[in-house]
């Protein structure tokens, strides 16, 4: 199973070197391992009119990207242990 995040621009600026972060692992453990990777809570809202930072799909075709859009892929067998198991902190603008 591969986990895409697609970076939205929240905010006007791109987040990463990649627009998509593609992870052979199920949501949660991608969210995991992409924090441990880039320190950032894939989930996060850094601008309130532009919505979550990365748009995030499970089950996701390696297809779809297109070839002339940066793609990092994280492979299962390039995952240490510690980054399946991180846990992810709430960061940006939380509702109430």
């Amino acid at each position: 199973m591969w986990t895409a995040l697609r970076d939205t621009h929240a905010g006007g600026i791109q987040k990463l070197e990649w627009k998509w972060v593609v992870i052979e692992a199920d949501e949660d453990e991608a969210t995991s391992v992409f924090f441990s990777r880039f320190g950032i809570n894939p989930n996060r809202v850094s601008c309130t009119c532009c919505g979550s930072d990365f748009s995030i799909w499970d089950d996701f075709d390696l297809d779809y990207i297109e070839d002339d859009e940066k793609a990092l892929i994280i492979r299962t067998t390039d995952i240490l242990t510690e980054e399946r198991q991180t846990e992810v902190p709430i960061q940006g603008y939380v509702w109430k």
